[in-house]
C-alpha cells in the first residue's frame, strides 16, 4: 500500500525526472555509467552487510538474554527435582532404621524368631528381615530360603564391617535384588553379639518416583522442547546426566572454554556459539551446585536455525531490494531499505519472543514475571492453572493480588532466594515452593522472575502416611493389652452377675442390687469400647465391589431421614457424580454413617437448631472422585483439627475416639486420602478423595 500511493502520487514528475535522467545518461560515455552503476551497488551491497551484522547482533543479544533466563530455570527445577529425592530417600532410610532397631531389641531381649520377624515384616510392609550371624549363618528370618542360593559358609562382605565391629549401622541402600527382579532398599545394624539386623523393602515405588519427578526426566522433558538441542550435566569424568543430542560434545580435557567456565570463580553463566554433530548451537554454561557442593557443568545448547532462517530471509529480502533501489534511484532504495530491515528485525524480535515464550510455556513449574513496580507482566499456563486465574485477571495486577496471605507477602517484601510459604490463592489454601531470580530487561528495569511449585498434595501425602504409621503402631501395642484387659473383665462381670442372682443379702438389699447393677454395666461398656477398639487395630480386609454410588447415598438417606428429621435436620444429597465405583460397599456405608453421627453429636451438643448435612460427589482428574461431608455445626477449632483421627481423641462426654479413626483407617485401606476443613461457628467439612477402581 506504501509502495502504490508514492509510485501513483508522483507519476507525473516521475515521468520528466526519467527523461532527463536518460538525457544525462546519453552525454555520458558508457565507461562512467559502468562505474556509477557499479558504485551504487557496491554502496548497496555495503548497506545491506552492515544492516544484516546488525540485525545478528540484536537477535544474538536476545537470544542470549532468554537462554540465560532458560538456564536459571532449569537450575532451580533440577534442585527441587533432586530435593525431593533425598527427602523421599532419607524418610525410606529412617523408617528402615526404626524398624531394624525395634527388631534388634527384641533380639537382644531375647525375644526374636522367625514367626515374630515374619509378623513384624508383614505388620510394617517390610520385604525381607533376617538376622545374619559373621559365618554367614541366618539365626531368623522372616523367608525361608532358597536351596540354591544357600551359602552358609560365606558372610556377607557388605556386613563385614558390623561383623568387624567397625560400626553398628551400616546404609546398604538402593541395589538390584541379587535373587529377583526388581530393586530393594535397605540398612543393617549391629546386635550385641555382632550378628546383623539386616531389613530392606520393595523399592520398585522409589525407583518410580524418580522415574517421575527426578532431575534425569526433568532434563528429557525439558530437552524435548523444540529449538533445544541438548542438556547436560558434565564434569572432569564424563557426563554426569544428559539429553537430547549430547553424543557428539567435548570432554572437559579438550575443552578449554569448559575448564575456564568451571574455574571461574564468579560463579556466572558463560555462552558461545559452536558446532555439534553438524549443527549450529548456541550454547550456555553454569555450574551446577546441590547442598553447597560443585556437581558439574551445567550445560544447555538452543539451536540457531531459527536464527539462521531468519538471517537468510533478511539477506533475500535485502538483496531484493538493492535491486528495486538500483532501478529506481539510489535515494528511494536507501529509503526502502531501511523501512524493510526495521519491519524485518521486528518480525524477527516477534518470532524470537514467541519461540522463548514457547518453551517456557511447557515448564511444568508455574512462572510469573513481575517489574519493578510489582506489576504482573507474564505468567505461564502453570501458574494461571496454579492460582486459578485466567491470563486477563493476572497479568497487570499486583502480585500482592495474585499471590496472598502473610507468608506469602512476606516472601515477596523479603530478601529470601527460595522459601517454602503458605498462600491463600482463588484457588484455594495452598503450600506452595517459590524461588525468585531477577534480571535486567533491554530498557535496563531490573524485572522478577517468580517460580512456583505446588507442594499441597505432596504434604498432605505426608502427613497420612505419618498418621498410617502412627495408627499402625499404636494398633500393634495395644492389641495385646486389650486382651489381657477382657479376660479379666469378662471374669468380674461373670462374678458379679452371679452374685447378683445367687446371693442376698440380709439387710440393704435395694443398695446391693443397685450397686450390683452399676458394676455389671460398666463391665459391658468396658467391654463394649475394647471391642470397638480391636476392630480398629484389626479392621476387616476391603472387599471391594463394583455398585452404583448414588444407590448407596440414597440409601443412607433413607436411613437417616427419620431420625434427622426428629432433630429439625435436613439431610440433602448434591452428586455430581453417581456412576459405578469399585470399592467395599459396607465399610464405605459405615464412613459415611459415621462423618453423619459426628456432625448429628455435634450439632445437639451445641444444642442448633434448623441444622443441615449435604453430602456432595464429584469426579476428579486421573480417576479420582472426591465426597464433601458439609454439616452447618458449631466446627472444630483449629487447635485440635490435628488431631481428630488421632485413635482415643475425643471431645464429647460419651465418646471413645474411635469412630474417625475409623474413617481414617477405611480411607487409608482404599488408597485414598481424608481432610478436614473447619472454622469455630462457621462448619465443618470432611473431604475424601478416592481412587475409582480399588483392586
Amino acid at each position: 500500500m506504501n509502495k502504490g500511493s508514492i509510485g501513483n502520487g508522483e507519476s507525473g514528475r516521475g515521468t520528466g525526472d526519467a527523461s532527463r535522467l536518460r538525457a544525462m545518461v546519453s552525454s555520458i560515455r558508457p565507461g562512467i555509467v559502468v562505474a556509477v552503476l557499479v558504485t551504487l551497488a557496491a554502496l548497496m551491497l555495503t548497506s545491506a552487510l552492515l544492516e544484516y551484522r546488525s540485525s545478528r547482533r540484536d537477535l544474538e543479544a536476545l537470544m542470549r538474554r532468554q537462554a540465560h533466563t532458560l538456564l536459571e530455570s532449569l537450575l532451580i527445577s533440577s534442585t527441587n527435582a533432586l530435593r525431593a529425592n533425598d527427602q523421599l530417600e532419607a524418610e525410606i532410610r529412617q523408617r528402615l532404621l526404626d524398624n531394624a532397631s525395634a527388631i534388634r531389641d527384641l533380639y537382644d531381649a531375647g525375644r526374636a524368631s522367625n514367626s515374630v520377624l515374619a509378623e513384624w515384616a508383614a505388620a510394617h510392609d517390610l520385604h525381607r528381615v533376617r538376622i545374619e550371624m559373621p559365618d554367614g549363618r541366618w539365626k531368623y528370618a522372616s523367608y525361608e530360603r532358597v536351596p540354591e542360593h544357600d551359602t552358609l559358609t560365606t558372610p556377607r562382605p557388605d556386613l563385614s564391617p558390623i561383623f568387624r565391629g567397625e560400626t553398628d549401622t551400616l546404609v546398604i541402600g538402593l541395589r538390584q535384588a541379587r535373587f529377583e527382579n526388581g530393586f530393594r532398599y535397605g540398612v543393617a545394624l549391629g546386635a550385641r553379639d555382632r550378628s546383623a539386623i539386616v531389613v530392606n523393602l520393595d523399592a520398585d515405588y522409589l525407583i518410580a518416583f524418580r522415574q517421575q519427578v527426578g532431575f534425569g526426566p526433568l532434563l528429557r522433558n525439558m530437552a524435548m522442547n523444540p529449538g533445544i538441542v541438548y542438556i547436560a550435566v558434565q564434569d572432569e569424568d564424563g557426563f554426569l546426566a544428559a539429553a537430547g543430542d549430547a553424543d557428539s560434545l567435548d570432554s572437559f580435557s579438550a575443552d578449554s572454554f569448559l575448564a575456564d567456565a568451571a574455574a571461574d570463580s564468579l560463579i556466572v553463566p558463560h555462552d558461545r556459539f559452536l558446532k555439534v554433530g553438524g549443527t549450529d548451537v548456541f550454547e550456555v554454561v553454569h555450574p551446577f551446585f546441590y547442598r553447597g557442593s560443585p556437581v558439574g557443568l551445567l550445560r544447555l545448547g538452543m539451536s540457531l536455525q531459527p536464527l539462521d532462517a531468519l538471517n537468510a530471509r533478511l539477506i533475500r529480502r535485502s538483496a531484493m531490494m538493492g535491486l528495486a533501489l538500483l532501478a529506481i534511484g539510489f535515494v528511494l532504495l536507501v529509503l526502502i531499505v531501511a523501512r524493510q530491515n526495521a519491519n524485518l528485525l521486528e518480525r524477527q524480535n516477534v518470532a524470537l519472543e514467541t519461540y522463548s515464550g514457547q518453551i517456557i510455556e511447557h515448564v511444568g513449574d508455574g512462572i510469573i514475571v513481575v517489574d519493578n513496580g510489582g506489576i504482573v507482566t507474564t505468567a505461564n499456563e502453570a501458574a494461571l492453572s496454579l492460582v486459578g486465574l485466567t491470563r486477563e485477571t493476572v497479568v497487570d495486577r499486583p502480585i500482592e493480588d495474585v499471590l496472598a496471605g502473610d507468608a506469602c507477602a512476606n516472601f515477596l517484601s523479603g530478601s529470601a532466594f527460595r522459601d517454602q510459604v503458605e498462600c491463600d490463592l482463588p484457588s484455594g489454601h495452598r503450600n506452595l515452593l517459590i524461588a525468585r531470580s531477577r534480571f535486567d530487561d533491554e530498557h535496563g528495569a531490573t524485572n522478577t522472575v517468580l517460580i512456583l511449585r505446588d507442594l499441597t498434595r505432596l504434604l498432605e501425602l505426608e502427613a497420612q502416611v505419618r498418621q498410617r504409621e502412627r495408627m499402625e503402631a499404636l494398633g500393634t501395642m495395644a492389641s495385646g493389652l486389650a486382651h489381657e484387659i477382657r479376660n479379666p473383665l469378662n471374669a468380674i462381670g461373670t462374678v458379679v452377675q452371679q452374685l447378683r442372682t445367687d446371693f442376698t443379702p440380709i439387710a440393704d438389699g435395694d443398695d446391693y442390687k443397685e450397686l450390683t447393677t452399676l458394676v455389671y454395666s460398666e463391665v459391658r461398656r468396658i467391654n463394649e469400647a475394647i471391642e470397638g477398639f480391636l476392630r480398629m487395630a484389626r479392621p476387616a480386609p476391603s472387599r471391594p465391589q463394583p455398585f452404583v454410588l448414588a444407590d448407596l447415598l440414597d440409601s443412607v438417606r433413607r436411613e437417616y431421614e427419620p431420625m434427622l428429621l426428629e432433630r429439625t435436620i435436613k439431610l440433602t444429597i448434591d452428586s455430581d457424580f453417581g456412576g459405578e465405583v469399585s470399592w467395599d460397599q459396607q465399610q464405605i456405608r459405615q464412613v459415611l454413617m459415621n462423618l453423619i453421627q459426628n456432625s448429628v453429636d455435634a450439632m445437639t451438643d451445641a444444642k442448633l437448631e434448623g441444622g443441615s448435612i449435604r453430602i456432595s460427589t464429584s469426579a476428579l482428574e486421573f480417576d479420582e472422585i472426591e465426597i464433601d461431608v458439609t454439616d452447618s455445626g458449631p466446627g472444630i477449632p483449629e487447635a485440635i483439627q490435628r488431631r481428630i483421627f488421632d485413635l482415643y481423641f475425643t471431645t464429647k462426654a460419651q465418646g471413645t475416639g474411635i469412630g474417625l479413626s475409623l474413617v481414617h483407617r477405611i480411607v487409608q485401606e482404599h488408597g485414598g486420602t481424608i481432610s478436614v476443613e473447619s472454622a469455630a461457628g462457621s462448619g465443618t467439612t470432611f473431604r475424601i478423595r478416592l481412587p475409582r477402581y480399588v483392586r
